[in-house]
């Protein structure tokens, strides 16, 4: 085959274009490989050249999965069920439990394989990340986290380099589960005397569950998914403060087939869900515990199923249509 350029190179460089023409196609060849991979959400660990032998060597990971190489062994071997229990029924659990082994309809990931992400530490961190091939927790109860931190299971999973924690300090003190220190809120019984009740109203023992000093502090803690360095999660529990904003940050960093789990929500929630939350502009919770979930999860998600006081949800595929063309 006659080559076009001849007339316009030297008979040296003519008899140097076939193998530079190769060097070229390898190259191009690379560049396609590792944009398709990345399409498909893998990124390139290493590339190296070996100049002796022509060839090229890639090893490949999936999107935010750096330090794969050094992951150690499983630690579900040593989860202490009976002290370490989430605070979940045993049908909350189960349910947990089948999405993170990949046991459900279009599921992505086998036993073991999720990228595991949770707001709110404890047992759930025990039992579930030690199902899964990396977990990261978010916390923000600085004394909880150390107790958390010296549990066999965490100590396991942090050595086998498969659980990182970001314990935020809020700098406020905290009550039980985690609750700002005065949240005002009570589900006491009505006081039997009325009028005394409404003396104490303005009294130090009656607070505002509004702390604008903590809850400007939390923001760090409600996008903590993006300091992990992991491009999408596979599994999410809301199970800690502010899960109404957590549920808007967690966007981002959602595969079309990950799953959200949401606990405690009440059967109030779970009605207002059914009732086409995303037209409704304004409410008063009809009682202390109805926190308003649907007011976001109606905009953001599908519900798939529930068990007890737990739900799983998917992205709104039109949710995560916009936040795809908006990238």
């Amino acid at each position: 085959m006659t080559d076009e350029y001849a007339p316009l190179v030297s008979p040296k460089t003519r008899d140097a274009r076939p193998a530079r023409r190769c060097i070229t196609c390898c190259v191009v060849g690379t560049l396609a490989l590792v944009a398709l991979a990345h399409a498909r959400g893998f990124q390139p660990r290493a590339v190296r050249v070996r100049r002796d032998q022509k060839s090229l060597q890639l090893s490949w990971a999936t999107a935010g999965d750096s330090g794969d190489s050094a992951l150690g062994p499983r630690c579900d071997d040593v989860l202490d069920a009976s002290s370490h229990a989430p605070a979940m029924t045993a049908r909350e659990t189960a349910l947990m439990l089948k999405y993170l082994a990949g046991a459900h309809e279009g599921s992505t990931w086998g036993p073991g394989e999720a990228l595991y992400l949770e707001w709110g530490s404890g047992g759930s961190t025990a039992t579930f990340g030690t199902h899964a091939r990396r977990t990261f927790t978010v916390e923000h109860a600085v004394e909880w986290c150390e107790q958390v931190r010296a549990w066999p299971e965490t100590s396991c999973m942090a050595r086998a380099n498969r659980w990182e924690m970001f314990c935020h300090d809020a700098g406020h003190a905290l009550e039980a589960w985690g609750y700002p220190d005065g949240h005002g809120y009570s589900f006491d019984a009505e006081p039997a005397n009325k009028e005394a009740a409404k003396s104490s109203e303005s009294s130090e023992s009656t607070k505002s569950s509004f702390h604008p000093g903590f809850h400007d502090a939390m923001r760090t803690y409600v996008q903590a998914p993006g300091r992990f360095g992991v491009a999408a999660y596979d599994v999410v529990l809301i199970d800690g403060r502010f899960r109404n904003a957590c549920a808007f940050a967690i966007l981002p960093y959602l595969r079309r087939g990950s799953v959200v789990f949401w606990h405690d929500w009440t059967r109030e929630d779970l009605e207002s869900l059914k009732v086409d939350a995303k037209v409704l502009s304004s409410e008063t919770p009809a009682s202390p515990t109805h926190r308003t979930y649907h007011r976001a999860a109606g905009r953001l998600f599908e519900l798939v199923e529930t068990a007890d006081t737990l739900a799983v949800f998917k992205v709104d595929p039109a949710v995560y249509d916009t936040m795809q063309s908006m990238a």
